[in-house]
């Protein structure tokens, strides 16, 4: 089996290795934009992992081995499902992904609304003080 990872989808020496033992892998880094290039790179592949390229329904129609489309983040839509879905290929995503660390970025997010830290450290920045009445 020929398991391509397509772009900047970082791995682990151990996640590589149990990867290695169902086939041959190959990994290439840089996100491809062009329909060659994402073709040149998944030529003769049963299994993608990707993250960041867009595969459109001519991408997986020029892929006639591949089985499944592995998506190392939590939405899929840079995977035409349709085409997928009729071409027999299947998609995996990681649904629960990060959402611990979203959910802290958005309390924290709300936190520096509140209390105008942007706005602060601006000023701080900009006139060297911080001029506490402003906020």
């Amino acid at each position: 089996m020929k398991i391509v990872i397509l772009d900047d989808v970082t791995i682990t020496p151990a996640q590589e290795e149990r990867l290695r033992r169902h086939g041959e892998v190959v990994i290439f880094t840089g996100v491809p934009t062009r329909s060659e290039e994402i073709l040149t790179r998944a030529e003769g592949a049963q299994v993608l992992v990707a993250s960041w390229t867009k595969i459109n329904a001519q991408t997986l129609e020029s892929l006639p081995h591949l089985q499944l489309i592995s998506i190392w983040a939590t939405g899929y839509d840079n995977v035409d499902v349709e085409a997928a879905m009729l071409l027999g290929i299947r998609i995996a995503h990681v649904p629960g992904y990060a959402t611990e660390a979203v959910a802290e970025l958005c309390f924290g997010l709300m936190l520096a609304v509140v209390r105008r830290i942007l706005p602060a450290d601006r000023d701080v920045r900009h006139e060297k003080q911080l001029h506490w009445n402003r906020f």
